[in-house]
């Protein structure tokens, strides 16, 4: 049985119990996402150097949640508790994209993604997601560069197309 989950022989507790909490609270949208997520079938080849994503949310759950959801794709995930280290993080590994949370300590999305496209306006990609939907401050991330915009709770299988989008060459 375990042969079958996508980490070869490592279970990741946490990560699962991360999940459940979060069905509870309804921060995943459909349950359905969360099976979907175990399927192997969908993840990248082996073979192939994967693509780097960074996870930037002070809340551990969606931070695990999002880890699983892209590990399981074949990515190699990175996190961040807060914009100061998720910074730190893009400067000494050469992440592709950056998920992150609008609100956050030392800085949040908005700072992270201003500093992020003054470093390299084409990379990382970055995509925001929030729990506070405001279509001006929408409006000015994208114009700042975000790819994308996406409102709490987040449907994961619309995150990983996206990802999908948004970054040529992965097969999330």
């Amino acid at each position: 049985m375990l042969s079958s989950f996508p980490f070869s022989n490592e279970l990741r507790l946490p990560t699962i119990k991360s999940y459940i909490r979060l069905l509870m609270k309804g921060s995943v949208s459909d349950p359905q996402q969360v099976l979907g997520c175990l399927d192997q079938s969908e993840g990248g080849s082996m073979e192939e150097e994967p693509q780097k994503i960074l996870i930037a949310d002070d809340e551990v759950d969606i931070r695990e949640m999002l880890m699983f959801t892209f590990e399981s794709k074949g990515f190699l995930v990175y996190s961040a508790k807060d914009a100061e280290e998720a910074l730190a993080v893009v400067e000494k590994e050469d992440v592709d994209a950056v998920i992150s949370d609008i609100r956050m300590p030392k800085g949040g999305g908005p700072k992270l993604l201003t500093d992020l496209k003054a470093r390299d306006p084409l990379k990382p990609k970055v995509i925001l997601i929030t729990g506070y939907r405001d279509a001006n401050m929408e409006n000015d991330l994208l114009a700042g560069g975000a790819e994308a915009v996406l409102s709490k709770p987040v449907k994961l299988s619309q995150l990983v197309d996206l990802i999908g989008e948004v970054l040529p060459g992965s097969n999330p």
